[in-house]
């Protein structure tokens, strides 16, 4: 009868082991999560500021790039060459 204690609070001991390891867990994850939400909208908006607001910017200061007119010598201040 003492041998089915003994294996009784073993056993006992055993399923507080896995709750506690299950708790344990959950705690993590709740930790993780603002983690994740974190990775998930930086993978979200790095695409859009890449896509939409770097080049609004590079308009904005350095302006638009080929809306100076046509393409000549004469418009780039260069001297006509005679051959």
């Amino acid at each position: 009868m003492e041998d089915m204690s003994e294996r009784g609070g073993a056993m006992m001991d055993a399923a507080h082991d896995a709750a506690s390891s299950l708790e344990e867990s959950l705690e993590d994850v709740i930790t993780q999560r603002p983690l994740a939400t974190v990775v998930v909208g930086g993978m979200l908006v790095g695409p859009i500021m890449l896509l939409l607001v770097v080049p609004a910017l590079q308009i904005l200061f350095l302006g638009r790039r080929g809306e100076a007119g046509p393409r000549t010598p004469q418009a780039r201040g260069h001297a006509e060459v005679d051959t």
